[in-house]
């Protein structure tokens, strides 16, 4: 082999594996995105086309530039088409525009031109012999499987971000809202710090949802639980292809969390919405010195709002108290009963509560002073 052929082969495998690497990213990309009016669509035109090209140029490398140059020119018009229609949340639209052409064109165009220019100077193809049709479907469902289940692994080792807080409710939040119980009956734990791992739950007690191609199976993002473990799930399954593939419920920022330690959720949903006006409810708990809480039953809790009369409510036999329809203002509940413990705690709660909203107060009493 002279060097001018040794240097074409080497030029020749670097654009095919460099781009069919670069496709293989993009898919498991496109295949997790969180919105489902671009992404199936990019996964198509601009990963499985791009794919599919590669391997065609190992036999026809005219062809493969021609797949290259159609399904560019179709991820270009599923970009564009969805830059303006976020123009309204762009502060530089025609800059965010430039760029995406500049990408498109960069990855569609150099392979598709590149293997174009070596065509018509008839280089050989990349491979000599084709191979037979079995060998042909084995590599095309092998490779399928394993470029799905990247995608699934890339999708569950996402790591949450962002600041929330969670929002009780008694009622859906939004379409596609889904709560209820399920029971681990796989955890798989990462060894990462910042990523606990994933769960597979089986659904117990439905409330409303679940909107999913299963409804007895989910996969839960975030939580490595035991197996037999009871959760209260909240959220909604993540809109992605993976996510809808997988059935995995996302749950960031929700308040999804063990049974064990829902009991105030759990009263919500099983309450239900209680007509017009604000709510104000909590739980009252008390607190050894090893840290572990238990609920109070039928203890006085005092509210009083905007300086007016006092309500005072006993706590059911969870702990908790419930304050319906109650109007915009100012509130302060307390524990008038209870001494004030030697070790600080939580025994007030104050703030402003607008109409419609949800107020949680929880009460965190030291065992000493917890009532007989």
């Amino acid at each position: 082999m002279t060097i001018k052929s040794a240097v074409k082969r080497f030029l020749d495998w670097t654009i095919l594996l460099l781009w069919l690497v670069a496709a293989c990213a993009i898919f498991l990309f496109t295949t997790n995105i969180q919105d489902l009016s671009v992404g199936p669509a990019l996964m198509l035109f601009g990963a499985i086309g791009p794919i599919a090209s590669c391997l065609v140029a190992l036999r026809h490398r005219k062809r493969a530039a021609q797949f290259f140059f159609i399904n560019g020119a179709l991820a270009a018009c599923c970009l564009i088409l969805q830059e303006v229609l976020e123009w309204s949340n762009d502060e530089y639209p025609l800059h965010s525009l430039l760029t995406i052409l500049e990408v498109v064109v960069a990855f569609f165009a150099v392979p598709g031109i590149y293997w174009l220019v070596t065509a018509r100077r008839q280089w050989p193809p990349y491979l000599q012999h084709s191979f037979s049709r079995w060998t042909k479907v084995i590599f095309g469902v092998g490779g399928s499987l394993i470029l799905l289940a990247g995608s699934a692994f890339a999708g569950l080792s996402l790591i949450p971000w962002g600041d929330c807080g969670p929002r009780l409710f008694a009622s859906p939040r939004y379409p596609g809202h889904n709560a209820y119980t399920a029971t681990i009956i796989y955890a798989h734990r990462s060894g990462s710090s910042a990523y606990g791992g994933w769960s597979i739950a089986k659904t117990n007690h439905k409330y409303w949802g679940i909107f999913g191609w299963n409804q007895r199976l989910t996969v839960l993002p975030y939580i490595a639980g035991q197996v037999g473990d009871e959760y209260l799930v909240e959220g909604h399954i993540r809109r992605s292809v993976v996510g809808y593939l997988l059935n995995i419920v996302e749950i960031h920022c929700t308040l999804t969390r063990p049974i064990s330690v829902s009991a105030l959720e759990l009263y919500l949903l099983q309450t239900g919405p209680r007509g017009n006006g604000a709510r104000i409810m909590g739980q009252v708990l008390k607190e050894d010195y090893g840290g572990k809480r238990e609920p109070v039953p039928h203890i006085p809790v005092t509210l009083v709002l905007d300086h007016g009369p006092e309500v005072v409510m006993l706590t059911d036999a969870q702990g908790i108290f419930d304050y319906p329809k109650m109007p915009s203002g100012q509130y302060d509940i307390y524990l008038r009963s209870v001494p004030v413990p030697r070790t600080q705690k939580t025994r007030k709660c104050s703030g402003f509560l607008a109409v419609t909203e949800i107020a949680e107060c929880t009460l965190v009493i030291s065992d000493s002073s917890a009532p007989q």
